[in-house]
């Protein structure tokens, strides 16, 4: 699999709001195609999955670089080939970089950190019903540190709202476990 298709493996143009917003701004006199039927094919193209239209992405420190494939370029009959530049912010989430194109909230749930909250939960319960009388032991049958214990159990903690957010994906995409420790109003 190569960089490309990782990157934009399972990703569509709405995903994305460059590529989209690099159609709509297409017009028919970068076409030898009549008008209506230049407007007929843009919509067509802006259906297609982001590997579909994609034909390089260039990462560079500060911006994203995308450009049509040669297939929609010539699709649309453009004269010349179309890229947009975006700028990015990379940000360490937890322990992985990511990037992160928008600060705008996440479709899809953070799991590691609903797993980490239901564990939380989980040893919060233990501790209170007496199911395990230090946190050694719980460490011990979880197979975990007391340090990771002691450090994540504060999330056992989060009100109802706040998970209900976090279940439906409801935060920003850099929300990390450290992050939400330090500061439960970023939920």
């Amino acid at each position: 699999m190569t960089v490309l298709e990782k990157f934009t493996e399972g990703i569509t143009n709405q995903d994305l709001p460059l590529l989209e917003s690099l159609l709509q701004n297409l017009n028919s006199n970068q076409s030898s195609l009549a008008t209506d039927e230049f407007l007929k094919e843009r919509q067509s193209v802006m259906r297609l999955s982001v590997r579909e239209l994609t034909g390089t992405v260039v990462l560079y420190k500060d911006r994203l670089e995308v450009t049509l494939s040669d297939n929609i370029t010539q699709r649309l009959k453009l004269s010349t080939p179309v890229h947009c530049s975006y700028p990015i912010e990379p940000r360490s989430v937890g322990k992985r970089n990511k990037i992160i194109l928008s600060d705008a909230l996440q479709q899809h749930p953070n799991q590691e950190l609903i797993l980490c909250t239901a564990r939380s939960w989980k040893w919060y319960q233990d501790l209170t019903k007496g199911k395990v009388k230090s946190l050694q032991e719980l460490a011990k049958m979880e197979r975990t540190s007391v340090e990771t214990i002691t450090r994540n159990l504060p999330l056992s903690s989060l009100k109802p709202d706040q998970i209900e957010r976090l279940l439906k994906g409801q935060n920003t995409p850099d929300l990390s476990v450290a992050k939400l420790i330090k500061n439960y109003a970023l939920l």
